[in-house]
């Protein structure tokens, strides 16, 4: 409706019939109005006549002039001429006028005409342009539709290849680790210690293998949805009181000095798997271990939020991280580190992020290079 009635007034012809129609009704106004005009001073003038007969008969026949003279009135003299010059003469100011306003409203309507055909114009123009943006953005919503498929098709066969080694190798790596304990068992026996010596640097490294072949299966697991959780409350001080048991030697070895803060009572419970949250614990406080410095400290807090969430916090002083690293800590293989003094697979921070989405979480990172990071991890309380 609102454009019908934009179309008709933007109209040309609609402007002009309407100027033509405003000037007809000045025009009309006027000649009734000067009809008016007219018949009221040919009624004052029939009265005037009859006052005047009467008048010359009872004052002693005076001449007419003298006496309009003395009333001060002026007798119409114009009747003799045309009445379109008098027309013309009492009303050529209105109808200049009005003819003004009729050139206006002409010039007007042009104006409005001209204006409405380059809308007309701006429109099409921007029609063409949304219609050819819209294909564009089709194109490429396709074009990143078919990537995403290539890209979780390439994904899944990366994780099923994983996966199949991770057990093909780790079956042969048990083995050779066994028969390295039997062999290092049988040169203590024998005291031959160069020769226990080299056992044990094959069972370092086998170990290290198995970790690393280990860590990945469980990555591969996570990211194929074959990794079981089991979600159910578990207390919170009792959990972390097995991972530190856990680490404990691992600390003192490089003398880092773990400070543990809580301030949530024995009974708090969150919704978690229990071994997931120790692997995650552990992945986190052991990075702190690992990328400390001798003497270091490290202080682990867990705090009750008001929002319904668990917070645990594991603060260390030691390399820190730069900040353009921070946002790749979490990929698969990516050790933001250049030490060669620290092993590990680089996957340990992938799981431990994968573990804790897997289960509602969230996890976050702080870190200043050269001063230390800080590892925050939420997990909802049990109500």
């Amino acid at each position: 409706m609102y454009w019908n009635l934009r179309q008709i007034i933007f109209n040309r012809t609609f402007m002009q019939i309407l100027s033509f129609a405003v000037f007809l009704l000045l025009l009309i106004t006027s000649t009734f109005t000067y009809a008016d005009t007219i018949k009221t001073e040919l009624h004052a003038h029939d009265g005037l006549e009859k006052s005047l007969s009467k008048r010359q008969q009872t004052a002693d026949h005076q001449p007419v002039h003298n006496l309009l003279n003395a009333l001060k009135v002026e007798p119409y003299q114009d009747f003799n001429k045309n009445p379109m010059d008098h027309f013309f003469e009492e009303y050529s100011v209105q109808l200049i006028i009005s003819f003004v306003i009729f050139l206006m409203l002409n010039i007007l309507a042009v104006y409005i005409f001209t204006i409405n055909r380059q809308l007309v114009k701006v429109k099409k123009e921007q029609d063409k342009t949304l219609d050819e943006l819209e294909k564009r953005v089709a194109d490429r919503t396709q074009d990143l539709l078919a990537s995403k498929e290539q890209a979780e098709s390439a994904n899944k066969a990366k994780t099923e290849f994983l996966t199949h080694m991770s057990h093909e190798l780790r079956t042969p790596m048990n083995a050779v680790l066994g028969f390295a304990q039997l062999l290092e068992l049988e040169a203590e026996k024998r005291q031959l210690t160069q020769m226990s010596q080299n056992i044990g640097e094959i069972l370092f490294a086998g170990g290290h293998l198995l970790e690393l072949i280990n860590d990945v299966l469980d990555l591969s697991n996570i990211e194929s949805g074959k990794y079981q959780l089991e979600i159910k409350p578990v207390l919170v001080n009792k959990i972390m009181g097995e991972v530190l048991r856990l680490l404990e030697t691992q600390a003192k070895e490089k003398e880092i000095t773990i400070s543990y803060k809580t301030e949530v009572d024995d009974q708090l419970e969150i919704f978690v798997d229990q071994r997931s949250l120790k692997q995650i614990l552990i992945n986190i406080i052991s990075n702190a271990i690992k990328y400390n410095h001798p003497d270091g400290c490290i202080d682990i807090a867990i705090h009750k939020q008001d929002n319904g969430y668990c917070k645990f916090s594991v603060t260390d002083n030691g390399d820190g991280i730069a900040k353009e690293l921070l946002n790749t800590i979490f990929d698969p293989f990516q050790r933001v580190t250049s030490r060669t003094d620290v092993s590990g697979s680089g996957v340990g921070l992938a799981i431990t992020k994968n573990l804790v989405e897997a289960m509602d979480g969230e996890i976050q990172v702080e870190s200043t290079l050269g001063e230390g990071s800080t590892f925050t991890v939420l997990f909802k309380l049990v109500s």
